[in-house]
């Protein structure tokens, strides 16, 4: 039973991924294939990235308090709704309504999948059935980085609608993955969670005990909001040094597998290291990043660049999900871990809402020299904060 449900679950997030690489890593492809401006592109994308922190909200305490419907039933009918959504984005002919909000639900949708995702493991580990979230984790970064290459590829030659054809494929397999672990979780004890309401407390008193945690959790955003710019809108950047489509899917899967070994090794890691000291080491390496970027003038040179995601993105990532268990009790690290991940999307709004406008009306070097400003300045805030200890 333990290898296979480890088995579905390392699928599930390679899947997952999978679709991440098309709606994110192509999703400006994708609506500027259909016909829409860079600056119309990017508020489409800032609304979905948006729309996933109250749809997350909304279906977290839907799958926390309903009786009718376990999370995985949950998360199956969610997947369901994807798989609709992308028939839609697939069938839209123009740049209209009707295409933008099949993209802004589709990835909103999608966005709010991954709490729950990430739930899953513990529902195995406290009925005795250990699922290895590190090993899923690096299959997830894996699917990422082999479909951003094959989807670079495929840009180049065919339509976007491959794409998409692509992303419903994976969101199908979804649905059958969940299927199968809710009836795998279902021919196990069910350990029952009478008291998992009481454990949580409200995001009021959540803020008034963990004020430097919040603040570290802005940093954060706008450390995503320095990367965003440039990421969201990669095809721009790629362009303006001579590169095309297929150069943005090699570098989505150079980024990602430089990710992988660090996510995959990072418990041994933190083993060795103060968790600390850590996160203030991969501080280091995003303004170092971003720096190369901004100076980039060939396609190899921001590939380059990449090498750098596996000692910054992959180290603080899993660092702040251990560190937020490290230092919160149980009833406040479900509020840490969903300030936490809302700090990720909310940075990620903010960069698509205006990398759009900054790409039309200044063009890509001024979209980097943005990205790299805005990395020092938060990547220095966070240096300075992590350390920081509440006061009671």
């Amino acid at each position: 039973m333990r290898k296979k449900v480890n088995i579905e679950y390392i699928l599930l997030l390679t899947m997952f991924q999978a679709i991440g690489s098309f709606i994110y890593g192509f999703g400006a492809f994708t609506l500027q294939s259909k016909g829409f401006s860079l600056t119309t592109a990017g508020i489409i994308m800032g609304l979905a990235n948006g729309s996933s922190i109250l749809i997350a909200t909304i279906i977290s305490d839907f799958a926390d308090t309903n009786k009718k419907f376990n999370k995985f039933e949950v998360a199956i009918i969610m997947s369901v709704i994807c798989t609709t959504l992308g028939i839609c984005i697939l069938i839209s002919v123009k740049a209209d309504i009707f295409a933008a909000l099949s993209y802004i639900l589709f990835l909103g949708i999608y966005s709010s999948m991954e709490p729950l995702f990430n739930v899953f493991p513990h529902l195995f580990n406290d009925n005795n059935i250990r699922i290895e979230y590190g090993t899923a984790r690096a299959g997830g970064s894996f699917g990422y980085a082999v479909m951003c290459y094959v989807f670079g590829v495929l840009s180049e030659t065919y339509s976007y609608k491959i794409l998409v054809a692509c992303g419903i494929g994976f969101a199908s397999s979804l649905v059958v993955d969940c299927i199968l672990l809710n009836r795998n979780y279902k021919q196990i004890k069910i350990v029952e969670e009478s008291n998992e309401k009481e454990e949580t407390i409200s995001f009021a008193t959540f803020f008034a005990n963990h004020k430097v945690f919040v603040l570290q959790c802005l940093a954060i955003a706008g450390i995503f909001f320095a990367f965003g710019t440039i990421d969201n809108f990669l095809l721009v950047v790629m362009e303006n040094v001579g590169g095309t489509s297929s150069d943005v899917g090699l570098n989505y899967f150079i980024k990602a597998m430089c990710e992988i070994p660090a996510v995959l090794f990072f418990g041994k890691i933190e083993e060795r290291f103060n968790l600390i000291s850590i996160l203030r080491f991969s501080c280091i390496f995003f303004p170092i990043k971003s720096f190369f970027i901004y100076i980039a003038s060939s396609v190899n040179l921001i590939h380059f660049a990449q090498i750098f995601q596996g000692l910054s993105f992959a180290l603080l990532l899993p660092g702040m999900v251990s560190y937020i268990s490290q230092n919160m009790d149980k009833k406040e690290a479900v509020r840490g871990q969903a300030l936490y991940t809302t700090s990720l999307t909310i940075g990620n709004t903010l960069a698509t809402l205006v990398s759009g406008y900054i790409s039309d009306a200044y063009g890509a070097n001024a979209l980097c020299l943005v990205s790299f400003v805005l990395s020092v300045i938060f990547s220095i805030i966070f240096f300075v904060i992590i350390g920081k200890k509440e006061k009671n």
